[in-house]
């Protein structure tokens, strides 16, 4: 770990111990990346005293919630993504489908002719897409010789 911000606190000090908290996560690309949420060093000054230093970051969650005031809710269900989310994001991030945990920059919406917006994972919007295609094309293909009136339904 490379602690040169660490050394940089204490100017010319000689740390004796350094604790870091973090939260392990996995950033845009999927790499493995630890987001630094406190730490405390404690060392010796130049004038030969013990010096005890708190470090709070500002961390935030992938669903752009604080680390420090929430509470890790889960990860992305979508192969290959990883983005963590916090347990008030974490119910409602949901593919309506298959219940799939999705993140917030996986989850795609579809609006169907009902009009209600939909959350999907990637799979299921494919599908989805695809089927409200055929189905258009079919209606306007259908329309000069069927009669399509919703009001007597």
């Amino acid at each position: 770990m490379n602690s040169d911000w660490f050394q940089k606190l204490f100017t010319g000090g000689r740390p004796f111990r350094r604790d870091l908290k973090g939260l392990f996560g996995t950033d845009a690309k999927g790499n493995p990346v630890l987001h630094r949420i406190d730490g405390r060093v404690v060392g010796a000054s130049t004038e030969d005293s013990v010096d005890a230093l708190d470090v709070e970051f500002q961390t935030y969650l992938d669903c752009g919630c604080n680390a420090r005031t929430n509470q890790v809710g889960g990860v992305c269900g979508e192969p290959g993504c990883g983005r963590v989310m916090c347990d008030k994001c974490w119910p409602r991030c949901r593919c309506a489908d298959c219940g799939r945990p999705t993140c917030l920059a996986c989850l795609h919406y579809i609006t169907p002719p009902t009009g209600e917006r939909i959350g999907l994972c990637h799979k299921h919007y494919s599908e989805a897409t695809r089927r409200l295609f055929w189905q258009r094309v079919t209606g306007a293909a259908l329309r000069p010789f069927v009669r399509f009136d919703d009001s007597k339904r």
